[in-house]
């Protein structure tokens, strides 16, 4: 009797013990799983363009002709200008810059004024933008770069003429442009070019004659760089 009860006894703890370890064993369906990572695809950087760049201050001066055919007559219709430019690098090959400039020129322009009149004294302040595409590098360095804006014009000339019982009075300004190329070494630029604005005849008011006015010119500025 003894012994039947030790048996049913053991046969009741074993029972028991598996009973526990079944509840105490996971369920694979219920399992946790870690939530997916996303992977952020990776770029070369030779692939993403470079936005950095520098700011600069450009001292500028430029000298040249304006009327190429007035050679022709022994005159040398000659111009000078000053004046500054700020300039933002933008990567390696563009840069965008804001200038202005003192025109002043000395000659005379045979296509509107004829040929028999004392010399023409125009002088304007020229505003524009610039958009310059560089070769990227170091050393030296060739760029090409246009302009557009407005000149505005700083005082008329009245010409003498024998021709005309009417004394012509002149000014130079309206729209602004040019284009050149040149070279780049350091902080400083070398670059040949040419500007159009416009010449008015004002004697007649605003509806008076206009001729386009072309400078050709040789110009050097000195780029100072701002941290």
């Amino acid at each position: 009797m003894k012994k039947t009860l030790l048996s049913i006894v053991l046969l009741l703890a074993i029972a028991l013990t598996g009973q526990a370890q079944v509840e105490r064993r996971p369920n694979p369906r219920h399992r946790h799983h870690p939530a997916p990572t996303r992977t952020i695809p990776h770029y070369h950087t030779r692939y993403i363009p470079d936005f950095s760049g520098d700011f600069r201050i450009h001292a500028i001066a430029d000298v040249g002709l304006f009327d190429m055919e007035a050679l022709i007559f022994h005159n040398y219709p000659s111009h000078f200008s000053l004046g500054a430019m700020a300039e933002y690098q933008i990567g390696r090959v563009v840069s965008l810059g804001l200038g202005a400039e003192f025109y002043s020129s000395r000659g005379v322009y045979n296509h509107t004024l004829h040929n028999n009149m004392d010399q023409l004294y125009l002088r304007s302040l020229p505003i524009y933008a610039n958009l310059r595409l560089a070769v990227p590098g170091n050393g030296l360095r060739p760029f090409v770069e246009g302009r557009a804006g407005y000149a505005i014009p700083l005082g008329t000339v009245s010409v003498y003429n024998t021709g005309n019982a009417v004394v012509p009075t002149y000014e130079a300004g309206g729209l602004y442009t040019g284009v050149a190329a040149g070279l780049t070494y350091g902080s400083s630029n070398f670059s040949v070019g040419f500007t159009c604005t416009d010449l008015h005849n004002v004697t007649d008011g605003y509806n008076g004659r206009r001729s386009l006015l072309t400078d050709f010119y040789i110009r050097y500025s000195y780029a100072f760089r701002v941290n």
